[in-house]
């Protein structure tokens, strides 16, 4: 067997080689505009739009290549990442909500 299955402690890095630069840079553009006393909320249907128009894709094709799933790769960047979406009969915009983690003093 020349290629070895994917180890648990790899699949973080493994994870963010199949998303596509283009996709990344929204990502990084989003959090850097919006980033203010250590965090960065962002709404879920803003970076939709944002990725569909730089990947020049369908809706459909953001979510069927999990272009949002991106939380432990910004957490392996060093982010605590939080997904918060309405439950039952609340009515908010679903977002993604990055935060420094304490004590890094570049951001």
């Amino acid at each position: 067997m020349t290629v070895a299955p994917l180890n648990p402690a790899d699949i973080v890095q493994a994870k963010a080689v199949t998303i596509p630069d283009e996709v990344m840079t929204v990502w990084n553009f989003h959090i850097a505009k919006g980033f203010k006393q250590g965090k960065s909320r962002i709404v879920q249907d803003e970076i939709v739009l944002d990725i569909m128009s730089a990947m020049g894709s369908p809706r459909a094709r953001v979510y069927t290549e999990n272009w949002l799933d991106i939380e432990d790769v910004y957490r392996d960047a060093g982010w605590i990442v939080k997904y918060d979406k309405p439950g039952y009969c609340e009515d908010y915009p679903a977002s993604f909500t990055f935060t420094k983690q304490k004590g890094d003093s570049n951001a």
